[in-house]
């Protein structure tokens, strides 16, 4: 098996943390299964998970500061799911 090596982070906003655990490299994917294979998941579509997008935390940081109060919020893609772990604190 290769060495897997992640990486911990904390992302702050306002008075909430959240704690991360994500890949250290976007190359990083074990597979040796070849379940994800088998399922039409291309080695080339593993960067797209695992990792905090830029994006992410920009959306993340829209969601705090927006009045979500009654409202159903859909998140599709975006990483490591930032303003959903957000929105569920």
């Amino acid at each position: 098996m290769p060495h897997l090596r992640l990486s911990y982070q904390t992302v702050e906003f306002g008075e909430t943390d959240i704690h991360l655990c994500t890949l250290r490299n976007n190359q990083e994917f074990y597979d040796p299964d070849l379940i994800a294979e088998k399922l039409g998941i291309s080695s080339a579509s593993w960067p797209i998970f695992g990792i905090v997008w830029p994006s992410g935390i920009v959306l993340a940081h829209f969601m705090n500061n927006y009045d979500t109060q009654a409202k159903r919020i859909l998140e599709v893609g975006c990483g490591m799911a930032l303003s959903s772990l957000l929105l569920n604190k």
